[in-house]
């Protein structure tokens, strides 16, 4: 149980949760001034959490040590200095500049709480709990599903157990129930009341299970001894004949528990495993279903992986967990890396491109707000050139914001690069789970719908443009009918005052002088050159026909709207 509760923590101190600050440094933040303010164990703050600032890592022939979260700033530190100048040959800075480095990030689940972006990453070499996650019938040795050894009866004393220590006695229930010892008292429950034996030794006694061989006046009766009752549960053929309220059930349940152990130790362990694999510490407060849930692994998924048995992999918002039998990989890598090689690549790649599509994601989400603001700013303007100028801008915008998502995170994120089937199907999942490739899908979704927003734009300025160049057609058609009557008139008064000065239309007499001459020549040129044009101005009519008469009937139109908004309204006068 001690060792159960250590890991708990030890998951804590990477990935917090449950947790609160102390009363004091909640009060000192509410206290200041106004400012985003934070509290950061990797930068020596003290939080007011126990496992924070209390669990120490002490180094081999040491008495005293650091906090987990300086024991992490010392490592970065005296890496960095090593990478930076021993591997690139430079200057190296003081501590506080190396320790500034990570980029830190507010753990959402303690309101205050800053720590150093990361995701954690747990390899277990235990076979009696890998046995636990891929169970084996101890007789057939054949693969079992897990919900035929995670039974409802394993679970009650647990809960029965914290059921009493929560009952409310004369008033609400107690605000606090220990575990283990209160600081300088002695434990408040002994870890030895989770031993089963003496629960299922009762259970035997009072004949919970009943055993369908052994019938006494049409009644099954209880099993006589633990090993018989260990024989009916690996069969099958033990029954539940009595509910809770001791009152008969008609047809009695039967029960199958083909891992059944003496003391149900596999119970306290399936209550572990569900809760660390979900980062839960109080892991004893579960049910069934949420045991299950969580005991069910991302690799293998398959009946043919699991038969493998390599190893069983769990991953959920903050770490990777793998639990192995036994592994060469974790053998050799231990002493290099802490863990296996094969697990801490697909963990690191994983890590990499999430905080790639993170800060992807939060730099571009600015951009986008300021886009979709123009965009909505642009479609309730007017359709004009400025319009037109806007949208070009805005298209620019877009087309710079995909060019710098391939610039900045198309080109660094890794793809599945692994060869094994086993290590890419995590890797996959990992992606999924964390969210990493539905971040890069939101932004194209995003991306594609602006792009929509401006081709709508586009669009409405072609029509806009569209309608203003049919206006200036009318307007054109309605200024050459007119320029053509009046040309038309002018020509008349021209030919008619020539026809007057020239009645035979004949040339000059011989005496006549230069004057006369010229006039007649600029008179016939005048006339001629004035039939002509009316001429082309009979033939542009006749080809814009439709535009001149629309647009002569625009005109009367206007003119007609003018001529009524110009008259008084009949309820003007004086009431």
């Amino acid at each position: 149980m001690q060792t159960f509760y250590f890991l708990s923590l030890l998951q804590k101190l990477a990935a917090p949760k449950e947790f609160m600050l102390g009363e004091e440094q909640l009060a000192a933040l509410i206290d200041a001034d106004g400012s985003e303010t934070f509290l950061n164990p990797f930068l020596g703050h003290t939080t007011g959490i126990d496992p924070l600032d209390r669990i120490a890592v002490v180094h081999a022939g040491t008495k005293t040590g650091s906090t987990f979260w300086q024991f992490v700033r010392g490592q970065f530190v005296g890496d960095a200095r090593l990478l930076l100048g021993e591997v690139f040959g430079l200057a190296t800075p003081d501590d506080a500049v190396l320790a500034s480095l990570p980029r830190m990030t507010e753990v959402i689940e303690v309101p205050g709480l800053m720590l150093p972006r990361c995701r954690y990453l747990f390899h277990i070499d235990d076979e009696r709990f890998f046995n636990r996650l891929l169970p084996v019938d101890p007789v057939s040795q054949e693969e079992l599903a897990r919900k035929r050894v995670v039974r409802e009866q394993c679970f009650v004393p647990f809960r029965d157990m914290i059921d009493e220590m929560t009952r409310p006695e004369q008033g609400p229930p107690a605000r606090e129930a220990w575990l283990g010892a209160k600081r300088g008292q002695e434990p408040g429950l002994a870890w030895s009341k989770f031993d089963l034996t003496k629960t299922y030794e009762e259970w035997i006694r009072i004949g919970v299970f009943r055993d369908p061989d052994n019938v006494i006046d049409n009644e099954a009766q209880p099993y006589p001894n633990e090993p018989a009752l260990k024989r009916g549960l690996h069969d099958g053929t033990a029954l539940i004949c009595y509910d809770a309220k001791d009152q008969p059930i008609d047809p009695p349940i039967p029960v199958h528990i083909p891992a059944y152990e003496t003391g149900r130790a596999d119970c306290l362990d399936y209550l572990f495993l569900s809760g660390f694999n979900q980062n839960i510490i109080d892991w004893l407060n579960q049910d069934t279903s949420e045991i299950l849930d969580s005991i069910d692994p991302i690799y293998p998924t398959e009946d043919v992986q699991a038969d493998e048995r390599f190893f069983v992999r769990y991953a959920n918002h903050r770490g990777m967990i793998t639990y192995v039998a036994g592994s060469r990989s974790l053998e050799i890598g231990n002493d290099y890396l802490g863990t296996c090689p094969y697990a801490f690549l697909i963990h690191v790649l994983a890590l990499h491109n999430e905080f790639l599509a993170r800060d992807h994601e939060e730099r571009s989400a600015n951009k986008l707000v300021d886009i979709d603001a123009r965009v909505h700013e642009l479609r309730d303007g007017k359709a004009d050139e400025a319009l037109l100028d806007s949208s070009q801008q805005l298209e620019t915008a877009i087309n710079d914001l995909k060019l710098d998502s391939y610039r900045k995170y198309e080109r660094h994120r890794y793809l599945n690069i692994f060869r094994y089937d086993t290590e890419a199907e995590v890797f996959e999942k990992l992606a999924e789970l964390r969210g990493t490739d539905w971040r890069g899908e939101a932004m194209d979704k995003a991306l594609q719908t602006l792009e929509e927003y401006a081709r709508d734009l586009d669009r409405r300025q072609a029509k806009a443009l569209e309608v203003e160049q049919r206006g200036r057609d009318e307007r054109l058609g309605a200024l050459i009918a007119a320029v053509g009557v009046i040309s038309g008139v002018g020509t008349l008064f021209s030919l008619a005052d020539f026809v007057q000065k020239h009645l035979r239309l004949g040339v000059p007499s011989a005496g006549a002088g230069a004057g006369g001459w010229a006039g007649w020549l600029l008179g016939n040129f005048g006339w001629l050159f004035g039939l002509f044009g009316l001429g082309i101005l009979v033939l542009l009519a006749v080809l814009y026909r439709r535009e001149i008469l629309r647009a002569l009937r625009q005109l009367f139109v206007r003119a007609d709207h003018a001529g009524r908004n110009s008259l008084p309204d009949k309820d003007d006068g004086p009431a």
